[in-house]
């Protein structure tokens, strides 16, 4: 079912009709009571009160609605129906709703939809939280058959971003129900997952119930249970489909052709990646989502924590006639490091494909005099007898190294500058959009320039996870000559360097 964060709506006083909650009738705006059947029309009179204006989604086991609060915003009221026969299907049902409204009031991640409120109404249970527009993933196959290969990987990378989220949690929290109708796609390009109603605080040792949905769950789910790898293969389940069109609730249980085999122009990578996801055994599949999204995206550096060595300053001359081959390296251990025994050789780079390689026996021919790279040839000479000098004195004197290199501080090696990502959250921010100025990008710049407030000119955005909107879309607060003043909340990721240790 669609849980869908609230955005800033028409005050209640633009609101013509609403419905009743319980028929589902339209009713005017200024009614206690539904004219049709007698119920009461507001949700939640204790506070804070929500008013029905639209149904999104309706099934057998409940509904989720558009609904305006009493602040004016928009948001998304998830409802559950108490029909059940059997009390022990009832009181599952119940524990699922109310561990859904558990696990997403503690979580704060832009791509997980935020709850504001969980109450029982006149017997109903129901959710209040973030209203997401857009379309889920399962309507857009369907209307478009397959999903182009780079659109389904920004998606998975996306997905894979909040799945390890969750999987990162103590104790780490498995989704177990991953497949396209609970993922909501935005109109800017941004997923949102939705629908925690049979997420699971993973407890080692322990099963649970047989949940899942035939196709996209794995063979463990039957079993009652589910570990990291679970959604792993129900997100491998869900990329094939993208990918493909096949969906797997039509076809015999647990059989994944290779995507190759269906779609010819989808990378081998791409289809080998999934279908060690799909593999039966959890132990044969990746052993984290970073893994999976490694063997997905393996150009993208890991996002989670990134180590970034300070930039170097290299002069233009250099820098231009560097090598384009590269350059072996190797860490040094930490610690305090003997002087190597070993004689120290310098490496010639390969002469330019121009210049032909002399003959075996042949004298080397003299090299052509440059008329302005002189000075650089100049400064190349003195570094090399500069560097084996300082080995020779590293053999001879060993204390005096240090020494040495401190009075050369140009060669020294700047220390790697490391970097942790963690959320945050800035409530209330105001910012003026000049005329014909953009909204975002005007919250955007003013959401780092707090974060650099806040941890220092080093830290920044996390690139790879757009910043969202709490609470819904900017509100107008004003206007004046230099243009409109807005003020919203906004959540996102940011790299910020870790702490130093004594």
């Amino acid at each position: 079912m669609m849980p869908v964060a609230s955005s800033a709506g028409p005050p209640m006083t633009d609101v013509q009709q609403i419905l009743c909650p319980k028929c589902h009738k339209p009713n005017l705006r200024r009614a206690r009571f539904c004219q049709h059947c007698g119920h009461d029309v507001i949700l939640n009179n204790a506070g804070p009160r929500y008013y029905i204006t639209r149904v999104i989604k309706e099934g057998g086991q409940g509904a989720v609605f558009e609904a305006i609060g009493d602040d004016g915003r928009i948001y998304a009221i998830k409802q559950m129906l108490d029909r059940f026969t059997d009390p022990r299907e009832r009181d599952e049902a119940i524990a699922r709703f109310e561990a859904e409204a558990k696990i997403l009031e503690r979580l704060r991640h832009p791509r997980i939809p935020r709850v504001y409120a969980d109450f029982k109404d006149e017997g109903y249970h129901y959710l209040a939280m973030d209203f997401v527009r857009g379309s889920d993933l399962e309507d857009i196959i369907r209307r478009e058959r397959y999903i182009p290969e780079e659109r389904a990987l920004q998606w998975a990378d996306q997905i894979c971003d909040v799945l390890e989220y969750l999987h990162q949690q103590k104790p780490p929290i498995i989704f177990r129900d991953m497949k396209p109708s609970n993922i909501m796609i935005e109109p800017d390009g941004n997923v949102k997952l939705i629908d925690f109603g049979i997420a699971k605080v993973l407890q080692p040792s322990q099963r649970g119930t047989q949940i899942g949905t035939p196709g996209y769950a794995p063979p463990e789910q039957y079993q009652g249970i589910a570990t990291p790898e679970s959604d792993i293969f129900s997100l491998g389940a869900t990329l094939h489909h993208m990918l493909t069109g096949r969906d797997p609730r039509d076809e015999p249980p647990f059989s994944f052709p290779p995507v190759y085999a269906l779609r010819p122009n989808i990378s081998k990578r791409t289809s080998d990646a999934i279908q060690k996801a799909l593999q039966m055994k959890p132990e044969e599949r990746y052993k984290s989502v970073a893994e999976f999204r490694r063997a997905l995206l393996p150009e993208r550096a890991p996002a989670q924590v990134r180590v970034v060595p300070a930039t170097q300053a290299i002069p233009a001359q250099v820098a231009a006639s560097a090598p384009s081959q590269p350059v072996a390296t190797t860490a040094a251990p930490s610690g305090s490091v003997a002087p190597s025994s070993k004689r120290v050789t310098p490496v010639v780079p390969p002469p330019p494909a121009s210049v032909p390689a002399a003959k075996p026996g042949a004298q080397p021919q003299a090299p052509p005099k440059a008329r302005r790279s002189r000075g650089f040839g100049n400064v190349v000479f003195v570094l090399i007898v500069l560097a084996l000098l300082t080995a020779t004195l590293a053999l001879a004197f060993p204390n005096l190294t240090m020494r040495v290199l401190q009075s050369i501080p140009a060669l020294a090696t700047p220390t790697p500058q490391r970097l942790i990502q963690q959320p945050f959250t800035v409530e209330n921010i105001e910012v003026i959009v000049p005329p014909g100025g953009d909204v975002r990008q005007a919250f955007v710049a003013a959401y780092t320039r707090i974060v650099q407030e806040q941890f220092g000119p080093e830290a920044r955005i996390h690139t790879s996870v757009p910043l969202s909107y709490i609470g819904g879309e900017p509100v107008k607060i004003g206007e004046d000559a230099n243009g409109v003043k807005y003020r919203a909340s906004v959540t996102g990721f940011v790299l910020v360097p870790a702490p130093t240790t004594p």
